[in-house]
């Protein structure tokens, strides 16, 4: 699923940047994430690696580092205007109690609580988001519906940017055999439902994913395969609730994976931030309350950016596709 294509072809935006400058924009983010000062020439050649961009987020931080050629950055100015640290309420002082370990079981504990649930289509809602220098570039609210056909149909709201108030709705998509993407990678729902719902069975199936679609790869690119695997198989797929519970455990057991601390999202939720890389770029951010992930986002200090999405909700439903409402 192309979504800059279908954002395009929905509300007449302008046509996309040419394959170089989308190179050179993937690449400042893969500076940032590596440590490396970037070389406009040295990006010509790189082979981009599609795991290292959270999920959701390449399209987006495409189209935002285009962008940041035309903004104007000062000294002494916070890179984000959020996530911000959470205030000392009842929920903030309960995860404070917490080690990340603790609240990724307790979300495994209540996603596997949760009940069997099916419809027509699966729906995801979440809002995208670009903020540079405090200020909001770019927000736009995104719902997919998924039917068990095959098809998906998406619609899509400018909350805030150039084409803010435009809204619409795509036509249905041709039905396709694997509709749902994870890292990149294509699944079907029988492929998801599938996965094994116990933490070593759901990790040894990343793995052989990973195998399999990159069979070249070195370990620790596949290593950081299944780690992506496991946040995209919570973010945004229909897997069933034993299976996200697996997922969230074997996150529990992963190495590598630091703390941020409690962070309130932009839509005032509060959850244990995750970190998956060194320098800290590449963020999740979980609530155990919920068993769900909030949201996923990538800090570029150096371009005094941030790219997130939201995810709101991912659920079973017989509400047939519409344009999205404002929120």
């Amino acid at each position: 699923m192309n979504e800059m294509k279908l954002v395009r072809d929905l509300l007449q935006e302008p046509p996309p940047p040419t394959p170089q400058v989308s190179a050179h924009a993937l690449a400042r983010l893969d500076d940032e994430i590596s440590g490396r000062p970037h070389s406009r020439r040295r990006t010509r050649r790189r082979r981009r690696v599609p795991w290292t961009i959270p999920l959701g987020l390449a399209a987006l931080a495409t189209a935002a580092a285009v962008a940041a050629a035309a903004v104007t950055v000062t000294g002494g100015e916070t890179p984000e205007p959020g996530p911000t640290r959470s205030a000392s309420t009842p929920r903030a002082l309960a995860l404070d109690t917490m080690s990340t370990q603790q609240v990724l079981l307790a979300a495994a504990d209540t996603a596997e609580r949760k009940s069997l649930t099916d419809g027509a289509y699966w729906r995801v809602t979440s809002i995208r988001e670009s903020w540079t220098r405090g200020t909001a570039t770019y927000r736009q609210l995104d719902v997919y519906w998924f039917g068990k056909d095959g098809r998906y149909q998406g619609g899509s709201r400018h909350l805030e940017g150039p084409y803010k108030g435009n809204a619409g709705l795509g036509k249905p998509s041709r039905p396709s055999s694997r509709p749902f993407s994870i890292v990149d990678q294509s699944f079907s729902l029988q492929e998801i439902r599938g996965i094994p719902a116990d933490p070593r069975g759901v990790v040894a199936w990343a793995r052989g994913a990973a195998k399999k679609h990159f069979p070249r790869a070195s370990e620790s690119y596949r290593e950081s395969f299944v780690d992506r695997f496991l946040v995209g198989l919570l973010a945004q797929t229909p897997a069933l609730p034993k299976t996200r519970a697996a997922a969230f455990r074997a996150l529990a057991a992963r190495p590598g994976i630091k703390s941020g601390g409690n962070v309130r999202d932009s839509e005032g939720r509060v959850g244990r931030e995750l970190r998956f890389d060194p320098k800290g770029v590449q963020r999740v951010l979980v609530d155990p309350n919920t068993g769900m992930l909030l949201a996923e986002y990538a800090v570029l200090s150096k371009m005094r950016r941030l790219h997130r999405v939201i995810f709101l909700e991912a659920v079973w439903t017989d509400e047939r596709p519409s344009i999205p409402k404002a929120p």
